[in-house]
């Protein structure tokens, strides 16, 4: 059975933006904003088209309809609550790695996977500068 899409309503983004930013995945704060995944993905969709138009020229601000604000407001909020889960969880590692090398380890290996990407490199590239460190202390 082929139901009626969904509109995109400010309500549907505050449900995703809600569960996005404290890590609830796509599918499942779709079905909270009872919305299908399939419509989660156009109205990105959508929304990066229009992006894409007004970054290249070919549409202006002042020409935007509601519609297509409303597609722009969906995918920076979306952004903006991916982007808040992670910097909690970021901050979260960052202030455990204060107590327990594991978690500047693995901090280390997400930003920088060529450089610290396996223990090994981390406790090589970090084992002379500390004892550096240690001898200037």
């Amino acid at each position: 059975m082929v139901g009626r899409r969904n509109r995109l309503t400010k309500n549907i983004i505050k449900i995703l933006s809600e569960n996005i930013s404290i890590g609830i995945p796509n599918k499942y704060a779709c079905a909270l904003a009872n919305i299908s995944e399939h419509s989660f993905y156009d109205y990105r969709n959508i929304g990066l088209e229009i992006q894409s138009r007004l970054d290249n020229k070919e549409l202006k601000e002042k020409d935007l309809t509601a519609r297509d604000k409303l597609f722009l407001e969906f995918i920076q909020s979306v952004e903006v609550a991916k982007s808040k889960f992670i910097i909690h969880h970021v901050k979260n590692i960052a202030t455990q790695s204060e107590k327990n090398m594991m978690g500047s380890q693995w901090l280390l290996s997400k930003a920088d996977h060529a450089n610290f990407g396996n223990v090994e490199t981390v406790i090589t590239a970090a084992m002379p500068r500390l004892i550096e460190f240690d001898d200037e202390n």
